[in-house]
């Protein structure tokens, strides 16, 4: 089979994702824009496309970001300077273990939101039973409801 005719093969079902995507991005916009018109998102994530990823899911729902920052260094300046609403944490970070950042975070009440790919460490699963947490890949959908969800419950 010639490679035209593989590809062409291919096209309906990288259509199909691309669409059920695409369909799943407006239903979330739809959810979630009246929950984060405004809202302060510090991301910190240490790859760029993922960090260009959860920028695009932000900003679609009218979210303000801040950052992305790669580091926990980057991550705690940013927590000392910027009123925050929420964080989306990855847990592993260009400098290590995301843990200095959490702590930061938790401790100026800022609601976290974990993605991550991987499993909380044992240090985090004790100190935060109740962190909540998205898998990578993230679905559009669900990350908005985590974010709208922990703004919502969030000391204002």
């Amino acid at each position: 089979m010639s490679d035209t005719a593989l590809e062409a093969e291919a096209a309906p079902s990288r259509t199909f994702r691309t669409t059920r995507n695409e369909r799943q991005l407006a239903q979330a916009q739809a959810w979630g824009r009246s929950m984060l018109t405004g809202r302060r998102v510090l991301i910190v994530e240490d790859e760029i496309l993922i960090a260009m990823e959860l920028m695009d899911i932000v900003e679609d729902v009218n979210g303000r970001v801040v950052g992305p920052v790669r580091t926990n260094r980057d991550a705690i300046r940013l927590i000392e300077h910027e009123h925050l609403d929420a964080a989306i944490l990855d847990l592993n970070l260009a400098d290590g273990e995301a843990t200095p950042a959490a702590h930061r975070l938790i401790a100026a009440r800022v609601p976290v939101l974990v993605c991550t790919a991987g499993v909380l460490p044992r240090e985090m699963r004790l100190a935060w039973p109740d962190l909540p947490i998205q898998r990578k890949p993230v679905e559009p959908r669900r990350l908005v409801a985590a974010l709208a969800s922990l703004c919502e419950r969030a000391p204002a």
